[in-house]
Formats: C-alpha cells, structure tokens, sequence
C-alpha cells in the first residue's frame, strides 16, 4: 500500500464515509478494510469499517467492531447512532449522557440523531 502521511490516512478516512453515505458500502468497506491492512490499530479506519454495517442494519457486526474499540467519545457517539436505527433510543440517550465533549463532530450527530429517538 504504500507510505501514508497522517494528511493521507485522514483524507481516504473521509473518501470511505463520503462512500458510505452515498450508499456505496461495499466501497466504503475496501478502503477501512486496505486502511486496516496498513495499519491494524487505526481506530478511524475500524469505526468507519463499523459504520459501514451498520448503514446496512447489520448492528450485530457494527456493534461488535466498536464494542472491541476504546469507549472514547468518538465511539460512544458512533454507537448511539446504531443504537438509534435500532429503535433503543433510551440506550442511547444513556450512552449520550456519557460522552464528554459534546461538541465534536460525532457526538453533534449523534445529537442530531438522538432528536428521532424512539
């Protein structure tokens, strides 16, 4: 694959959610899984991979990628989301009330999110 910047890694991190949300999951899926072949440790890359199942409703594969990850706030937030689209929304708003900065981009979707709650 090549040697990355930290610029490179962060710019096909936001191509495979980019083709994530445009529908193209299975693209979206090669490029977090080529990340994670780069290197196995790049949380982005396993949360974007989560991500991945779970736009699909496969929550069981997406929960357990970021079951596996440190519960950060970028996790926690990724994980409301799934929680959302599986109509927990009291689990989620518990898992909400847990992330510290609220003002990062994930935790402003989840938020988002959490508005269409169940």
């Amino acid at each position: 694959m090549g040697s990355y910047n930290k610029d490179d890694l962060k710019m096909l991190v936001q191509i495979g959610f980019a083709a994530c949300m445009h529908g193209d999951v299975g693209e979206a899926r090669k490029i977090f899984e080529g990340l994670l072949a780069y290197d196995p440790e790049f949380k982005p890359a396993s949360i974007g991979k989560a991500l991945s199942f779970i736009v699909v409703s496969d929550f069981i594969k997406g929960d357990e990628i970021l079951d596996g990850l440190a519960q950060e706030d970028d996790v926690k937030s990724i994980k409301v989301l799934s929680l959302v689209l599986q109509k927990r929304g009291d689990e989620a708003r518990e898992l909400f009330a847990t992330v510290q900065d609220k003002n990062s981009a994930e935790a402003k979707m989840a938020a988002l999110v959490l508005d269409h709650a169940d």
